[in-house]
């Protein structure tokens, strides 16, 4: 009796899928190949005698076409009516019935089809004579797709399955079944004929059972979990029960993409079947420590999961206990966490360093490290001895908590029990002696890890090179850092803020020159080069950062509005306007369009400049287009109180206000200024009580426009009733102010 998965599922159906699965022309998917663990010496046999030896293969050629094709290297060649000779003198029978190349043509398609069936299915035979995985997985089906029909190809590995899962070569079934799936769900097959047609084999009950279960680990491994699910819960229906297995393995991929349904499929096992095991509770255990729970509703949940078990008399195994221990430290219980593994010392059960790990990078976290080393002599106790990663998170510890010295012992330690160190291991001892400003023995542990033929990474890298940073020496990290390009290690972004600190560390300190002459490696992306152009612009150097550009452009790195909009800004605090302007001009020709920021600096360089009419023209063309915003009203304002036109600058104060544009601190105490300074006191008060009604807080800068204005006009009442109110607002006056 045949298996059927629904009603409409017949054979002939299943033939309608070549349409669709077969490609014209199709490049070769990857694939991935699994070694037989069932293959045993004397169970495999070749068909084909020693003594014979079988010609090379013939290529054949289609008219009008290029499709070429070679049969099966290195396993025997298939070259039908075309003469074969055996080696042997005393073997006499030979034939020749044709020419050793044939041109096929359109009118001898039967006979081209009969000879690939011929090609096809003798492979078959061999493979079903001897189990040869070799020979087998070299049957790929998007291959025999492409040389065979699809129908004969679908029978051809239907047998292979078959046979196979027979055998019990699960993993074999698994690689043949993984092809064909995958290579129909690039043409969205649906995968419910495929079952139906995999699956009926009349008398074959083992066979089936077996590929029922692999295929539902076929489709849950390639993310198709709606099939996955249809085919667990149709199995039952038709007479399949799925094994433990390979529920499992649906319900940890189910898990991973929603536990809404891991779960629904877990109380169906509890349920219905199959009866869960140890590892189906660990996986629910698992789930659990992946939601960011707190610590009482993870306690809680995962007790409830722990009570199951024990009324249906599973007992946790090494890996449960793991997994719980792991979750209960990752929540902050790691008092918890050490209490069950005694709970479980003194009821003899077994614990792996796993377990123990857990707990230690538990209280290591919560900076307890005197329990974490209470643990690490706890497992010596009782058998289980510590391994390298025990002993790298503590030294990451101590290291974190600047403890070198402890670091070292157990470095040391480690040496002493034979226990290799690995490049965490090392790394984080370097980082602790970098923070402690020991950069030479940092050093020599770095290289020593190089030495045990140990690989560098780049945090490894980065740790030395901010640790040179931070001591000063630039040339030395800049030499680790070709270093670490030589050796085809790609820098992180951190490496690259570090190299780009040390250049600016370099210009702080007056060494513009050295700096420039660093390697211009550093500079790879147009961050790193904006970085240090708007340091050495803040530090008052545009020319310097004028000369960053050529390498720049070197590297094929264009500069953008953001940093031609430092440059001009540099150019425009150093008083050098003409160069900002003719920055301008030959940013417009590049075609780079101005932004806000850079019009707001153009305007300040024009009224600086006493071109206050073409910087009043941009304003306006601004407001058209591109509404200005605060800091560009607040320059425009403050050039016309510079310049004394106290008129202009209240009707663009009040434009301001009516546009919505908010003033800031600094505009209020820039038109207070102006005010003040033409002895219009009484705007300046009125704007000083506009600009607190509005919820502005007034500054140091803003009292201090005020107070010398009143000391001017020798208003001392006024001064000291705003000296009051700065020191009731809580902000410090100076002597300078009072005088």
């Amino acid at each position: 009796m045949g298996v059927y998965l629904h009603r409409n599922g017949r054979l002939t159906g299943f033939y309608l899928l070549h349409y669709a699965a077969v490609p014209q022309k199709r490049p070769l998917r990857s694939q991935y190949v699994v070694p037989s663990a069932a293959l045993v010496e004397d169970h495999v046999f070749d068909e084909i005698p020693e003594v014979e030896t079988w010609k090379p293969a013939v290529t054949y050629r289609y008219e009008g076409g290029s499709h070429v094709f070679d049969e099966i290297p290195g396993i025997e060649t298939w070259k039908p009516a075309v003469t074969y000779r055996y080696r042997r003198e005393d073997r006499s029978h030979m034939f020749n019935e044709n020419p050793v190349v044939e041109t096929w043509k359109p009118a001898v398609r039967h006979a081209c089809g009969e000879r690939s069936k011929r090609r096809l299915f003798s492979l078959l035979v061999r493979v079903l004579k001897s189990l040869n995985w070799e020979v087998a997985w070299r049957i790929r089906f998007q291959r025999i797709v492409n040389e065979h029909e699809f129908k004969y190809s679908a029978f051809v590995l239907r047998t292979l399955v078959h046979v196979f899962a027979v055998a019990g070569m699960r993993l074999e079934v698994y690689a043949l079944l993984r092809d064909m799936v995958c290579y129909l769900k690039e043409f969205n097959v649906d995968m419910v004929e495929l079952t139906d047609f995999l699956l009926r084999r009349p008398a074959d009950v083992v066979g089936v059972a077996v590929i029922y279960n692999v295929l539902i680990k076929v489709f849950a491994a390639n993310s198709m979990l709606k099939d996955a699910k249809f085919l667990f819960s149709e199995g039952t229906k038709i007479g399949l029960e799925p094994d433990v297995y390979s529920s499992n393995f649906l319900l940890k991929c189910s898990v991973e993409a929603d536990r809404e349904v891991a779960e629904k499929l877990f109380d169906i096992m509890k349920d219905r079947g199959p009866a869960p095991n140890a590892r189906t509770y660990t996986i629910m255990l698992n789930s659990l420590s992946k939601l960011n729970l707190s610590k009482d509703v993870f306690q809680s949940k995962a007790l409830a999961i722990l009570e199951d078990m024990n009324e249906k008399g599973i007992s946790c195994t090494v890996v449960t206990h793991g997994t719980l221990l792991c979750g209960l430290c990752k929540v902050g219980a790691t008092g918890v966490a050490l209490d069950l593994i005694r709970k479980c010392q003194k009821e003899g059960l077994v614990l792996n360093n796993y377990c123990y790990n857990a707990v230690i990078y538990g209280f290591c976290q919560n900076g307890q490290l005197s329990e974490a080393l209470g643990v690490l002599e706890e497992m010596q106790s009782y058998g289980v001895f510590p391994d390298v990663y025990s002993y790298s998170i503590l030294i990451d510890g101590f290291c974190k908590k600047g403890d070198v010295e402890k670091s070292l012992s157990l470095f040391h330690e480690m040496e002493v029990f034979n226990i290799r160190p690995t490049i965490v291991s090392y790394s984080s001892l370097c980082h602790g002696l970098c923070k402690a400003g020991l950069m030479e023995l940092s050093h020599g542990f770095f290289r020593d890890s190089g030495y045990r033929g140990i690989e560098y990474d780049n945090i490894a890298y980065d740790i030395l090179i901010d640790g040179f940073l931070n001591q000063g020496h630039v040339s030395s990290a800049n030499r680790l850092f070709q270093e670490m390009i030589n050796h085809n290690v790609h820098p992180c972004a951190s490496t690259f803020r570090n190299m780009i600190s040390g250049f600016c560390q370099y210009c702080r300190e007056g060494n513009s020159e050295e700096a420039l002459k660093l390697d211009q490696d550093i500079f790879r992306t147009s961050y790193m080069f904006t970085t240090a152009i708007r340091r050495l612009c803040k530090e008052g150097k545009p020319e310097k950062a004028w000369e960053l550009l050529a390498p720049m452009l070197k590297k094929n790195i264009f500069p953008d509005i953001v940093m031609c909009s430092i440059l001009m800004h540099g150019f425009a605090k150093s008083s050098k306007l003409k160069v900002a302007r003719k920055l301008y001009g030959k940013m417009l020709k590049a075609g780079i369009m101005p932004d806000m920021v850079m019009n707001t600096i153009l305007i300040n360089i024009l009224f600086c400049e006493g071109r206050v009419d073409k910087a009043y023209t941009l304003f306006m063309e601004m407001d058209k287009g591109l509404p200005p915003d605060v800091k560009c009203y607040t320059s425009v304002l403050a050039g016309f109180c510079r310049l004394g036109d106290i008129k202009m600058a209240w009707a663009l104060f009040r434009r301001m206000l009516r546009k919505g544009v908010l003033p800031s601190v600094f505009t209020f105490t820039s038109v207070i200024d102006g005010f003040s300074k033409n002895r219009r006191l009484d705007l300046a008060e009125r704007l000083f009580l506009v600009m607190k009604s509005v919820g502005v807080d007034p500054d140091v800068a803003t009292y201090n426009v005020l107070v010398s204005a009143y000391h001017r006009t020798g208003n001392m009442k006024k001064k000291e009733e705003m000296l009051l109110e700065m020191q009731k607002n809580g902000l410090e006056t100076v002597q300078r102010m009072r005088e």
